[in-house]
């Protein structure tokens, strides 16, 4: 079984709770878990209904793994915290490559020189 490690301020608070209820010993469900699992099924109803399409069909998401959770079952929430984990490592990877990448350096040197530039113009331009 993978232990996730849970961080409040990076994960937030419904994927801290979801990473405390997989990363458990026994699948004993508490009343906290069920409160939360409440509310996080009424909150991703509310977003759901009135978020944008790629926030709605993770809300959709989300409320599904919650409402299998109330049910008795962690196996919804483990994959979608395992897929997250691996989105996040792949993400790693690629910002670490692109970080040692010069070619990132000089294009990131090349915009701000840019951004200048057109500011000065148009200072200029407008008599400031």
């Amino acid at each position: 079984m993978t232990v996730y490690p849970k961080n409040l301020l990076e994960d937030g608070f419904e994927i801290y709770m979801m990473k405390t209820v997989v990363n458990r010993e026994n699948d004993t469900i508490t009343l906290l878990d069920r409160l939360a699992a409440g509310y996080f099924i009424v909150a991703n109803l509310a977003q759901e209904t009135s978020g944008y399409t790629i926030g709605r069909e993770s809300a959709r998401q989300r409320m599904t793994i919650w409402m299998d959770f109330w049910g008795g079952k962690t196996d919804s929430m483990r994959q979608y915290l395992e897929v997250r984990t691996q989105g996040k490592e792949i993400l790693q990877a690629v910002v670490n490559s692109e970080v040692k990448n010069p070619t990132m350096w000089l294009r990131i040197g090349v915009y701000v020189i840019v951004a200048v530039v057109i500011c000065v113009l148009a200072a200029k331009a407008f008599g400031h």
